[in-house]
């Protein structure tokens, strides 16, 4: 495990803010809704430039985007459907395994990198969000700073509250 000093001051601060997030769906049973208030959290109490939440739909062979707060609030462009391998958000899902850049303008992978450069967006976490071995979706997020791996380890915890949420709603 790589050793990085943090601020325990700030970690604790960052878990609180997870904490408000996780309690604005407390016993929310509508899976969109609770896509909903995960990515304005995550833009208003974390400084996003963009969230995004994307949820595997019944097929098991497309996700689909059902909220996006920030920069762009629109579901139903490119990215409202992408099938799992294609593009970043599919080869997470397809490959079960968190992405991180602060560096997004540089990644070849990026599909417009303009967007990027004009947003100054440097920042990118990609999670799968994984409930006992089934792909429920993926959470992301942009920012225009550099994201720090204290930081990191505080979104996996709000990546597994908000798992355990969906799960439990899409059950239901």
């Amino acid at each position: 495990m790589a050793e990085f000093n943090a601020d325990p001051n700030r970690i604790l601060f960052d878990l609180q803010q997870v904490n408000e997030i996780a309690q604005s769906f407390s016993g929310c049973l509508v899976p969109e809704e609770i896509a909903r208030s995960v990515t304005l959290g995550l833009v208003e109490r974390f400084s996003g430039a963009m969230a995004r939440l994307w949820l595997l739909e019944p097929n098991q062979s497309v996700l689909k985007l059902v909220s996006s707060s920030g920069l762009s609030t629109r579901i139903d462009g490119r990215f409202g459907r992408v099938p799992i391998g294609a593009y970043k958000v599919g080869k997470i899902a397809l490959n079960r395994v968190s992405f991180l850049s602060n560096n997004l303008p540089a990644e070849s992978w990026v599909g417009d990198r303009e967007w990027a450069i004009e947003n100054n967006i440097c920042g990118f976490a990609g999670y799968p969000l994984i409930a006992n071995d089934r792909v429920l979706g993926v959470l992301a997020m942009f920012s225009c700073q550099s994201l720090e791996p204290a930081f990191l380890e505080v979104l996996q915890t709000l990546c597994t509250i908000v798992t355990i949420s969906l799960d439990i709603a899409i059950k239901y």
